[in-house]
């Protein structure tokens, strides 16, 4: 072998003996893997031009690198599972209302949570602004931890800040009050003074959305909501609503059927029939929208069976969707509905307020519909204004809630014994000394209604007189006789209908009619109650009335609906009177 191929021999056993790579070991192959191995974006070389999976820790959850946080603080929601500290002292006014409102998301129910998250808040009281003075106050109302302190410092910064206000403020605050632990008299009278001076003094520069949530805001009728309710009803009118969310829609229409006779209908026209459009367009099944039309047409006088049609069509594969308070009131605003117009459309065996399908899901709730007395009317309107026989289970319902009776808020006895009063279904003998003595108890012990809700009560053809008693029924009758020409026209219908039942009553409503021609109704319907009631009386009773009415029918002074034409035309042709255009 000459020298240089030895030279090349040792050369290749040089090469091929080299290492280049050394493998992982046992104590450092943990740091080099790409799942194990702790990130370092910012010190670690890499081309930017390329994509580098590996490092997006972001995008790996099963590492568990990124612990769960939300605002930059540990998750309230898991805080209680994983400990430690949840930094409270660190959290500014803002961050400090995203963490309450978080907490009641995710129904957050620890003390300790709550106190830390209160304590917070009274720090921070002298430097939060108005705005989320006005949410904190919302929010903490809305949950389960009462805390005094939190409540004094709070409504003295409203107080403090007032002037400060917009109506948004406003709303968050009157919200806050309906908890009766937030609720500070004073306080509310004066968040409505400044409302009503800025609905008066700013209207142009108020923006729709919170016009709609001031107005869902609103409770008690007062001379400044009166003003409030003018002006809310002139911004709805200019504003375009198909730009608003549904839900402050939803809520301002729920809450302006407690506001009939004293808000513009046109803006309740302008909701109603947004509201209907989105219902044409959404093939969804929303039932706080569903509700919302049921309660406005039931108590608007709305007659819009086509919508009726569609809500109980969609609402047939969506009823196990519902909760225990939807049911009942699906069943409560329907009833309304049916008895009031009895279209065929409501009456048909598919958009039957009763109908079996929400029967037997509300039924499944029964625990919880004995437990509150409001479920327990609703539930009981839709059952008496069916034709469909009471179960056991219902008719118990009835003697627990006369049970219990004096415990009911007034509005509510007053919707009660509207639906006692005209059921439609059987109730059998043994329980009929239940119906009676709901009926003794709001003629008897209720002495202070007004005049409107008097005449809620004389609706139906129950027999009043020999169960409350004659002098109760002639107060009644006076009471409402006094202010007859500031009554509305279902008011008076209601009114004329009752005097109807009893011809002593027909007779001195006729006579105070002929004394004081200016009280005669100005509704179609009420003008043929009083036909009606004539009738009753007799062909020689109420011969000026009856000229007088049948005078403003000749005229179009009155307008009903069709199919009171042929009811009219045989009442006149038994008077022998002249014939009425058509």
């Amino acid at each position: 072998m000459t020298l240089y191929g030895a030279f090349l021999k040792g050369r290749l056993n040089a090469l091929v003996l080299k290492r280049f790579y050394n493998p992982p070991t046992r104590k450092t192959w943990s740091k080099q893997h790409p799942d194990f191995r702790t990130r370092r974006p910012l010190v670690e070389p890499y081309n930017l031009g390329r994509l580098h999976p590996e490092k997006e820790w972001w995008r790996l959850p099963k590492k568990g690198l990124n612990p769960q946080t939300f605002m930059g603080f540990p998750d309230v929601e898991h805080i209680t599972k994983r400990g430690g500290s949840l930094y409270t002292h660190l959290m500014d006014g803002h961050t400090l209302t995203m963490i309450v409102y978080r907490c009641l998301e995710k129904n957050v129910e620890d003390i300790t949570i709550w106190k830390r998250l209160s304590m917070q808040a009274l720090k921070l009281s002298m430097s939060l602004d108005p705005y989320i003075v006005s949410l904190l106050f919302l929010y903490f109302s809305r949950c389960m931890y009462y805390d005094y302190k939190f409540v004094a410092t709070f409504t003295g910064r409203i107080l403090a800040t007032l002037d400060q206000f917009k109506l948004i403020e406003c709303s968050n605050v009157l919200m806050a009050m309906e908890n009766e632990r937030f609720m500070h008299e004073m306080t509310r009278d004066r968040v409505i003074l400044h409302a009503e001076a800025l609905c008066l003094a700013t209207a142009n520069s108020i923006p729709p959305d919170e016009a709609l949530r001031f107005l869902s805001s609103l409770s008690d009728i007062t001379p400044e909501v009166k003003n409030i309710l003018v002006a809310l009803g002139e911004i709805i009118e200019m504003a375009d609503l198909s730009t608003e969310e549904e839900h402050h829609i939803i809520d301002a229409l729920y809450q302006s059927c407690e506001f009939k006779g004293h808000i513009d209908l046109i803006s309740v026209n302008k909701m109603f029939d947004e509201l209907c459009d989105r219902l044409d367009k959404d093939k969804e099944c929303k039932h706080s929208r569903n509700i919302a039309l049921l309660k406005t047409m039931a108590a608007f006088g709305y007659r819009r069976p086509l919508v009726i049609e569609i809500m109980m069509d969609r609402l047939k594969g969506n009823v196990h969707t519902c909760n225990v308070v939807e049911l009942c009131r699906y069943m409560a605003y329907s009833s309304r509905i049916e008895y009031k117009f009895s279209t065929t459309a409501i009456r048909s065996g598919e958009c039957h307020s009763c109908d079996f399908q929400v029967v037997l899901e509300a039924l499944k709730y029964y625990d919880q519909i004995v437990e509150d007395h409001e479920l327990v009317i609703q539930y009981l309107q839709g059952c008496m204004r069916s034709s469909r026989p009471l179960e056991s289970r219902e008719l118990k319902l009835l003697v627990e809630i006369t049970g219990k009776i004096s415990d009911i808020p007034t509005e509510m006895l007053l919707d009660l014994h509207e639906a006692l009063a005209c059921k439609q279904t059987d109730i059998p003998d043994e329980f009929q000394e239940y119906l009676d003595r709901i009926v003794v108890y709001v003629w008897n012990e209720l002495e202070d209604l007004s005049p409107s809700d008097t005449c809620r009560i004389m609706r139906g053809s129950m027999p009043k007189e020999s169960l409350a008693g004659k002098e109760v029924v002639e107060r009644a009758f006076h009471r409402v006789s006094k202010v007859f020409p500031q009554l509305s026209g279902d008011e008076k219908t209601k009114f004329i209908q009752f005097c109807a039942n009893d011809i002593h009553l027909g007779k001195k409503l006729l006579t105070l009619l002929v004394e004081n021609p200016e009280l005669m109704p100005r509704c179609g319907d009420a003008a043929l109650s009083l036909l009606d009631l004539i009738e009753k009386l007799g062909p020689d009773a109420g011969t000026q009335v009856f000229q007088e009415i049948v005078e403003r029918f000749t005229s179009s002074s009155y307008r009903i609906q069709k199919s009171a034409v042929a009811r009219l035309k045989n009442i006149l042709k038994q008077r022998n009177a002249m014939d009425v255009r058509t």
